[in-house]
């Protein structure tokens, strides 16, 4: 079930963001690298049209969804707007979820959906979400229905990408809770705006909730 004031707290939020310069331009200058219209495209069946032509770039995507949601502190369950107006401009709220590719909307829990599943630029694979609720029916049945899909998302891995070495889990805490104390991460793990791209890879792909428990700990550990 939808949590409307928090919807609509994090809807005020984005909209916030539409006026900020910043992230216009940002939203801009990714439209001319991805070859997505100066404005957007002018319904979601122009976009289906390019996105089966560019699978792809779709996968670049959801990434820069993520990470421009955590860059500007928008929570990443609503990180779906970015999208939604990288692709349709002013149009955005008129965006439909359900099309080729939304598979990867595991931050989407919709009535009736038990699982979901998302892309994870990590380990370049698609990951399953499982809901409360779930039976193992449920959930055999939802791989069953997806399969395809699944296979078509993999395919894109075209270029073999090599998995990003993992830091060991020490020496990740430790860099995080540096990044935290020169100020460059906020106690909520979120990364302050102006120091977004000196942010390295080892830390901007750690998940913010985790970073934001990681902080915590090590606080409490220096106590």
């Amino acid at each position: 079930m939808t949590n409307k004031p928090q919807h609509n707290r994090a809807l005020e939020q984005f909209k916030r963001l539409l006026i900020k310069q910043s992230f216009l331009d940002l939203i801009k200058q990714y439209r001319k690298e991805v070859g997505v219209p100066h404005n957007g495209f002018n319904s979601n069946e122009d976009w289906n049209s390019w996105i089966e032509a560019n699978l792809s770039k779709f996968i670049g995507i959801q990434n820069f969804r993520v990470k421009t949601s955590n860059q500007f502190g928008l929570p990443i369950i609503y990180s779906y707007w970015v999208e939604a107006y990288l692709i349709l401009g002013d149009n955005y709220l008129n965006y439909k979820t359900k099309q080729i590719g939304a598979y990867y909307r595991g931050f989407d829990e919709k009535p009736g959906h038990s699982c979901a599943l998302e892309y994870d630029p990590d380990y370049q694979c698609v990951n399953i979400k499982i809901f409360s609720g779930a039976t193992e029916r449920d959930i055999i049945s939802y791989l069953k229905d997806n399969f395809k899909e699944i296979q078509t998302f993999l395919k894109a891995y075209s270029n073999k990408v090599k998995p990003i070495r993992k830091l060991r889990k020490k020496d990740r805490d430790q860099i995080i809770y540096e990044y935290y104390k020169k100020g460059w991460l906020t106690n909520y793990g979120s990364i302050v705006e102006r120091y977004y791209t000196e942010i390295p890879p080892d830390v901007n792909n750690v998940d913010m909730d985790l970073r934001r428990k990681i902080i915590q700990q090590q606080i409490k550990l220096r106590k």
